[in-house]
């Protein structure tokens, strides 16, 4: 409800000031009214009509069908609008009223007692009677103490937890007084109230509303009844959409004193009354909704399976590119002008361009390397598997050292000795029935190395497609000597300090080679620059996998807002009835944005249960997963923002039915 009809007087038109005080009379001053019939036929209802209708009277309108009577009665209720003429409630133009004063008019003067009754089925005889004052922004306990009075008065206080359909035709319709009257209203309309009932009930009925003029309500009439006719105090007689008569039969008794200001209020529609009624209407509508939240749980689990195995991909790729450090810098042989294609030493990397390299300001450690491919025998086990012959800086460069054993020292290299370090699958392989290889030999080109140390599980080796882990480390020197000879290094790493300086040492360590080798045959890269590169490529993966989980949550939005506007179609009457019972176009906005986030929260909630096991099987199948908490967080936001953002739409309208028309509706 706006804030300009929000703890109002009861007869207060929002922004005139209207007070108790005021007028309280009904009058009509040329009153014309045309519809439009399914063919596009313009039909004239009212015409000029003028009448006033002051308090306390009970007044009979009569006439033929399509004289204009129940037209007569909407506009009277406020459901409706004159085409010209002027309509004034309290001596004020109804015209001049916005939708929200209009529905504080109805919600709070006036009460509407239909012929065919107008409950709505989803709810009970007490859920019914209290709608009303639910829209006034009652607490729930005054409300459902109000409900079981009014109820208890006319003669319902043992069906107050009775469905509609399981009460009787006369049940129902004093179900519906109860309605009217429960906020207090001044005013009851009533359309053929008794048309629907046999004559003991309507009797009762009648009866009734007799009782509520002699309470000092002015009730209004609509009827075909003669002995309806016969209890009112003035008789309106309409015919082809004009006043033949109108007949005063007993003098109107004045009703006088202020109304009860506990009873003069409308505030907001409580946030539970909205989560209350979405919850009972998704309820009748069980399949429907649940198949809209089924298209939001497969989209919402598709995000979160997606954003999982895209971060779990890149954490393992860059757990990997990590170990290498950013504080690392490859040189590799050849250069994009290399044309001279000589042996020595201008056509690839030397030991001493390794020697040269570690006296480059800011380069703290140097590895160079040669790779090599051996079959490595024990006993009568061989494997063929990739030999690494380095310096014993590799451990300090790489940062990685032996989980059993150690590395090969300086010394080792110096005296050329056989001894060797094995990756951890090398290891697995040869010894797996002696988890202690350390300390036994192994025949690498029939020449025998002791086993010094066994390295932890690493992966790939940055710059080349070597697998650590299935690899053989020895000294350069060593292998120079007995395994490959004296080739040109295959690659040089070098690590840096400070970090910050690695720019500076990759320049350095160019200007240098280029002097060494008198042309530009080498490359110098930057192992940081080339950890970002592979960082944003696998963002740039893991968005293109979130944007694929995304298209299936935008089809499970369009599901949500296919539902709603079905539900409107629908539920049509049902919104007419709770304009009728004074919702405002608002209140009927946020019922409906409710029952759309309700969907979708509930979609959301039960897609990232989905999605965590979706995730826990991908794990269990090898494939790299990470699951975030602020992804489950978002996903769960994510699905109550579709729900508003899709059932907007449908939200709209059914806020901008004409509660005439939308009365109509079957």
């Amino acid at each position: 409800m706006s804030s300009g009809v929000r703890n109002m007087p009861r007869e207060y038109d929002g922004d005139r000031g209207l007070s108790a005080e005021s007028d309280r009379r009904l009058t009509m001053k040329g009153v014309s009214r045309t519809h439009l019939t399914s063919g596009g036929v313009s039909v004239r209802a009212l015409n000029n009509i003028t009448l006033e209708i002051g308090h306390g009277e009970f007044v009979a309108i009569l006439g033929p069908s399509g004289s204009g009577k129940s037209s007569l009665l909407n506009i009277l209720a406020c459901l409706d609008v004159c085409d010209t003429g002027r309509y004034d409630v309290f001596g004020h133009d109804v015209r001049t009223l916005n939708s929200a004063q209009l529905a504080h008019l109805r919600c709070c003067n006036f009460g509407v007692v239909f012929q065919s009754y107008n409950l709505i089925d989803t709810e009970t005889a007490l859920e019914n009677v209290e709608t009303p004052a639910m829209y006034a922004g009652e607490s729930v306990m005054k409300r459902r103490k109000r409900a079981l009075c009014a109820l208890v008065r006319v003669g319902l206080s043992d069906r107050h937890t009775h469905y509609p359909n399981e009460l009787s035709g006369g049940q129902q319709q004093r179900v519906a007084i109860a309605r009217a009257i429960i906020n207090g209203g001044r005013f009851i309309f009533a359309d053929e109230p008794s048309g629907a009932l046999d004559s003991s009930s309507g009797t009762e009925v009648i009866q009734l509303l007799r009782n509520l003029v002699d309470g000092g309500r002015t009730v209004v009439v609509v009827t075909h009844d003669e002995n309806v006719a016969q209890q009112a105090t003035r008789r309106i007689v309409l015919k082809d959409g004009e006043i033949e008569s109108d007949v005063f039969v007993q003098s109107a008794k004045e009703v006088l004193g202020r109304l009860d200001p506990r009873e003069s209020q409308r505030s907001y529609f409580r946030i539970g009354d909205v989560a209350s009624i979405a919850i009972r209407s998704l309820k009748g509508r069980m399949m429907r909704a649940m198949l809209a939240v089924l298209g939001i749980a497969i989209g919402i689990a598709s995000v979160v399976t997606m954003q999982a195995v895209g971060e779990g991909a890149k954490k393992a790729v860059m757990t990997r590119v990590n170990t290498f450090g950013h504080d690392q810098i490859a040189v590799f042989p050849g250069g994009a002008n290399q044309r001279n294609k000589d042996v020595g030493p201008k056509a690839g990397l030397t030991h001493e361009d390794a020697i040269a390299l570690a006296q480059v300001s800011n380069i703290a450690a140097v590895a160079p390397m040669i790779f090599t491919t051996q079959t490595v025998r024990v006993g009568r086990l061989d494997l063929r598997t990739s030999v690494l012959a380095t310096s014993h800086e590799f451990a300090v460069v790489r940062r990685w050292h032996p989980s059993a054993g150690g590395f090969f020292d300086q010394s080792d290299e110096e005296k050329f000795r056989a001894v060797a370090v094995l990756g951890s699958e090398v290891a697995a392989t040869m010894f797996a029935d002696d988890d202690k290889p350390v300390g036994q030999t192994i025949l690498i080109k029939n020449t025998p190395f002791e086993i010094i140390g066994v390295m932890p599980p690493r992966g790939a080796a940055a710059g080349s497609s070597l697998d650590q882990d299935n690899a053989v480390y020895v000294p350069i020197s060593t292998a120079r000597l007995k395994l490959v000879g004296d080739v040109h290094l295959h690659m040089i790493a070098a690590s840096v300090s400070p970090v910050s300086a690695i720019e500076d040492a990759v320049r350095d360590a160019r200007d240098l080679l280029q002097m060494r080798h008198g042309v530009s045959n080498t490359q110098v890269r930057n192992l940081s620059s080339a950890i970002d590169a592979v960082s944003a490529t696998q963002d740039t993966l893991t968005r293109q996998l979130a944007l694929t989980g995304a298209i299936s949550l935008f089809v499970g939005g369009i599901g949500i807002m296919n539902v709603m506007l079905i539900n409107v179609v629908e539920r049509t009457r049902e919104i007419g009835i709770r304009m009728a019972c004074g919702a405002s176009a608002a209140d009927i906005r946020r019922q409906f944005l409710a029952e759309a986030g309700a969907i979708s929260i509930v979609g959301g909630c039960l897609g990232v249960v989905i999605g965590v096991i979706a995730i826990a099987m991908v794990g269990k199948v090898a494939l790299p997963v990470a699951l975030q908490a602020e992804t489950l967080a978002i996903a769960l936001i994510v699905s109550g923002v579709m729900g508003v953002v899709f059932g907007f739409l449908p939200a709209v309208r059914a806020a901008a039915l004409h509660p005439a028309i939308a009365l109509t509706r079957r």
